[in-house]
């Protein structure tokens, strides 16, 4: 497979993934605004190109080098906002690449030994503060991680759900395979709006808090012997990670604890998309919350 715009572009490998750039112009955000493709190539590199298909910067071609042995990327996601790219790999890396940086900062961590990342997706806005975006990575053992990205483009876990947290009730998840490393695999991760005004308990965040909350719908298959489930989850206060550090004396700003809750959606017999289709169609008859 070869990528084309006016010309065929210069690769070292064939290319295994392509992300176009949706963000729109921003005063605040140097270089937003430009269409920029992504280009995941066999040996684990990732080259950034403008919409004439000459290489974002031409001093390095590829953006984010093969540095990691030949291991193939797993997953590309443009940030909604920001010319911010995440990268997951088929070991359980995740890199972010940033034009304003001009380098890639890393976990390697999270997602180690479980089999890759088969998931990446970034949230809707917070919307108590629009340009707050949380960032899901989910693994081939059921493993969910979210993710803030600050302005130099450095990621931190803030946050994970595991299967066994997921479907502590659910016949999706039975006794004997929640003992089971990886019973479970990650399919789809899918942003969804949340009301981020008022918390689960009612209360409305303190003006000023610089806190949101995120919801995402996570997609799962049982490895083996085929079926599939969807939750939702929330992520609640979570800080702004470039926020400044609130005074101690200052109650009505103090964090809150950040936490994660979901629920079940569907658990079916059937795969994901069957599943979801049947659905959407109101014709399937199995377990639903």
């Amino acid at each position: 497979m070869a990528v084309y715009f006016s010309s065929q572009i210069s690769s070292p490998g064939a290319p295994t993934h392509t992300e176009w750039s949706l963000h729109r112009p921003s005063p605040d955000e140097p270089f937003s605004g430009v269409p920029l493709v992504a280009v995941a190539h066999a040996d684990g590199s990732v080259g950034v190109y403008t919409e004439d298909g000459e290489p974002f910067d031409q001093r390095r071609p590829l953006a984010v080098p093969d540095d990691r042995g030949g291991v193939s990327v797993a997953a590309l996601a443009w940030h909604p906002t920001k010319p911010l790219l995440a990268v997951a790999y088929e070991d359980g890396a995740l890199k972010i690449w940033s034009p304003r940086e001009r380098r890639c900062a890393e976990d390697a961590v999270t997602h180690a030994g479980r089999r890759g990342v088969k998931a990446l997706r970034w949230s809707a806005d917070g919307n108590e503060t629009p340009r707050n975006f949380l960032l899901a990575s989910g693994d081939a053992t059921g493993l969910v991680a979210f993710w803030t990205v600050d302005r130099r483009a450095r990621p931190e876990k803030i946050a994970e759900l595991s299967p066994e947290r997921a479907f502590p009730f659910g016949d999706f998840l039975s006794a004997k395979a929640a003992g089971e490393s990886g019973a479970f695999r990650v399919t789809h991760l899918l942003a969804a709006p949340f009301d981020a005004k008022t918390d689960a308990d009612g209360e409305k965040n303190a003006p000023g808090s610089n806190l949101s909350s995120f919801r995402f719908l996570v997609g799962y298959a049982r490895a083996g012997g085929g079926g599939s489930a969807m939750c939702a989850v929330d992520i609640r206060h979570v800080p702004n990670p470039d926020a400044e550090i609130v005074p101690e004396g200052t109650k009505s700003l103090r964090p809150k604890p950040i936490t994660v809750a979901s629920a079940l959606l569907f658990e079916s017999e059937a795969p994901f998309a069957a599943a979801l289709l049947r659905r959407s169609c109101g014709t399937d008859s199995e377990s639903t919350t």
